[in-house]
């Protein structure tokens, strides 16, 4: 096995490194399950309101999380620079 000892997962590791191919991947039956849904409704124009209106609530979230964070990390201009 290439994989060394203290790379594997072990009980009560929060950061699990084996795959776990026993339970289905919620991302994929979140898309999978609805998706007759959304093409069934995808002309309605309200439905297409709503999803514009929550695309620019989540670019907003982002950008006002994007700036709080800049002030609490960057303390000053060389440290900014610097990778």
């Amino acid at each position: 096995m290439a994989t060394s000892l203290s790379a594997r997962s072990r009980p009560g590791n929060p950061i699990s490194t084996r795959p776990h191919h026993r339970h289905p991947h919620p991302i994929y039956l979140g898309v999978v399950l609805p998706g007759p849904w959304f093409l069934r409704h995808r002309d309605n124009p309200q439905i297409k309101t709503f999803v514009a209106g929550a695309t620019a609530a989540a670019a907003g979230a982002i950008a006002g999380a994007v700036i709080v964070l800049s002030r609490q990390t960057i303390t000053d201009w060389p440290g900014a620079a610097s990778p």
